[in-house]
């Protein structure tokens, strides 16, 4: 069910230990659900998306079926933040997130 998977996502981050700590998040309102979105996740490009295999779309008709089913409202939703490489380092590691930036 959701309401699992949400308490083993949260487990996952502020449960189990890390040598790196975040704090991107710290500051949400306990009234907002772990749901991080911005519409900038939606990609289009003259609708060349539809070519592709994956779904570019997907994450905004979440959203909308969410809201749509009264399961969320605007108010309960996290606006997405840049991560610093400090709070990628919770889930990533060193050597990952250089061979990202070597290309």
């Amino acid at each position: 069910s959701l309401q699992v998977t949400i308490k083993f996502v949260l487990y996952l981050l502020f449960v189990i230990p890390s040598s790196h700590g975040t704090q991107l998040y710290l500051e949400v309102p306990s009234s907002c659900l772990p749901i991080v979105y911005s519409p900038v996740y939606n990609i289009t490009f003259m609708g060349l998306e539809k070519l592709h295999p994956f779904d570019s779309g997907k994450w905004g008709k979440v959203i909308h079926f969410l809201k749509e089913e009264k399961l969320i409202s605007d108010g309960s939703i996290v606006e997405a933040r840049e991560a610093t490489e400090e709070d990628l380092l919770v889930v990533h590691t060193k050597r990952y997130l250089n061979r990202l930036k070597v290309g």
